[in-house]
């Protein structure tokens, strides 16, 4: 695994850690909102089943918000489930960076103990 995408991004190499912190930021956010909205939809829920709460326009205004705010949960986690399968490769993508890294060393020193082992004839 040598790239990936997210949307038309293409991650690789050389912009890897530069993604990886712009979406912790990005997460961060995101699970503000959703601790946000799971506050505010237990408020909802708490004013819905108030046994003073009567039926009518307040009763139903509440349980409309609290059904906006349960789909904006789910929004939130699918959108938060996204970001791990982008962390997972992202994490594939830096074991792969230090797998070639390593090789590439042993390649080195391979070359130079052959180097060092090849007589050159001299002029």
């Amino acid at each position: 695994m040598l790239e990936f995408r997210i949307g038309s991004n293409v991650v690789n190499f050389s912009n890897m850690e530069f993604v990886k912190e712009r979406l912790e930021n990005v997460r961060r956010h995101v699970q503000g909102h959703l601790e946000d909205a799971e506050m505010r939809r237990e408020l909802c829920r708490a004013q819905i089943m108030d046994s003073q709460m009567e039926y009518g326009e307040i009763l139903f205004a509440h349980m409309h918000e609290y059904s906006e705010l349960c789909d904006q949960i789910s929004g939130y986690k699918t959108e938060l489930a996204t970001f791990e399968c982008h962390f997972a490769n992202i994490a594939k993508l830096e074991l792969t960076s230090k797998r070639i890294q390593r090789d590439l060393g042993a390649v080195e020193r391979d070359l130079a103990k052959m180097l060092d082992s090849v007589n050159f004839p001299e002029d």
